[in-house]
């Protein structure tokens, strides 16, 4: 296939085939092969190169993105956390997780661990799914309010240098959709801690109603683990009251977060693409 944006005669499926090939080392995919700062393991750029390894059936790119996905839960932290990025140097390792833990790289991990499990050896998926169950129990933590969302702190995805996206974003959780339905089909044949929390599909049920939301909904209606007898409503009208305004009849989008008793109405372009993906759009 030839492109506006490829020199003419150039394949591009060759050209991505030689791109990650450039990319490939010892400890999985670099970011980028020309840039020393991006020449190391970034969990996000991993995770999503390595599904296109996976999508590619190279057998050489698809043990490249196993290698990033050791190197990566090789540094995760006790509680479950993966790690944002990780450098390899002559002088040592070193692993970072930004200023505000990039949420989504825990999610983006267990999905790419989903999809290379069939190339695994048994050590190697007993390793990943290990640290995949971990990155799942640690996002479950994320859900602050009970309802069974995360909120994602500012710079918390891969907006990672903006403070103007946080709360229950869409992105991110359209993310722990899809990691919880993988990971939830991989639990039928392996024995892994998920944590308590909803399922995929109540998930999911929960981020329609708050992002797409309808006339009449009560938040007090989404928690979770509440005694009905203390579910009599919610506590402070804010949140009630901007759901209500919300509400459009003629909405086509999901609403991109919501925070503070707003729910900012611009469009997120991956986060409703990945809602296709994961099932959270139903229509």
């Amino acid at each position: 296939m030839d492109g506006a944006f490829l020199p003419e005669g150039v394949n591009a499926h060759e050209a991505a085939i030689q791109a990650l090939r450039l990319g490939s080392g010892r400890d999985g995919f670099a970011a980028s092969a020309a840039d020393d700062h991006y020449r190391s393991i970034w969990a996000r750029d991993a995770a999503i190169t390595t599904l296109g390894a996976v999508a590619s059936g190279e057998p050489d790119l698809k043990r490249t993105g196993i290698r990033s996905l050791l190197t990566l839960a090789s540094c995760s932290r006790p509680n479950g956390q993966i790690p944002n990025t990780v450098w390899t140097r002559d002088t040592g390792l070193y692993r970072d997780w930004h200023e505000s833990g990039a949420v989504d790289v825990n999610a983006w991990f267990a999905i790419a661990t989903a999809y290379v499990l069939p190339d695994c050896t048994p050590s190697e998926a007993e390793i990943l799914l290990s640290a995949a169950s971990g990155a799942i129990r640690w996002l479950r933590d994320r859900d602050l309010n009970g309802m069974g969302v995360l909120w994602v702190p500012p710079a918390g995805d891969w907006m990672d240098s903006s403070l103007h996206r946080s709360g229950r974003t869409l992105l991110v959780n359209t993310l722990y959709v899809w990691a919880l339905r993988l990971m939830e089909t991989v639990a039928q044949d392996h024995e892994l801690d998920l944590g308590p929390g909803l399922d995929a599909e109540s998930t999911a049920a929960a981020l329609r109603a708050l992002l797409w939301p309808a006339p009449d909904l009560d938040p007090a209606t989404l928690l979770f683990g509440v005694p009905e007898a203390v579910r009599t409503g919610w506590p402070h009208p804010v949140l009630a009251t901007a759901l209500r305004q919300a509400h459009n009849p003629d909405r086509r989008w999901f609403g991109a977060t919501l925070a503070a008793g707003r729910l900012r109405e611009n469009l997120d372009v991956l986060g409703n693409c990945l809602a296709i993906i994961a099932g959270v759009a139903t229509t």
